[in-house]
């Protein structure tokens, strides 16, 4: 499926099926964690850039994962509490 921030971004906003903050794991130099509010509406994953204070900074989204044909697991060997992956 193609589609550009216009279309899709509106899609964030309004009611989710699941919403919170969640750190996310950002591939790197060095990999690093940085904590984002997540928003789940249907197939869609979008994130938001938060403050220091957990609030949402920014009106649109900083980004969004398609959910489709992934594998969610829990991961047993990190030392964050409630940790999952999603892969392909």
């Amino acid at each position: 499926m193609r589609f550009n921030d216009k279309e899709i971004f509106p899609v964030a906003f309004g009611k989710a099926d699941k919403e919170g903050r969640l750190n996310h794991k950002v591939r790197g130099f060095r990999d690093s964690y940085k904590e984002r509010w997540f928003k789940l509406k249907g197939n869609l994953l979008f994130y938001f850039k938060v403050n220091e204070f957990g609030a949402v900074i920014e009106k649109e989204p900083a980004g969004l994962f398609v959910i489709e044909q992934c594998k969610v697991e829990h991961e047993t060997l990190s030392d964050l509490p409630f940790c999952f992956s999603i892969s392909k």
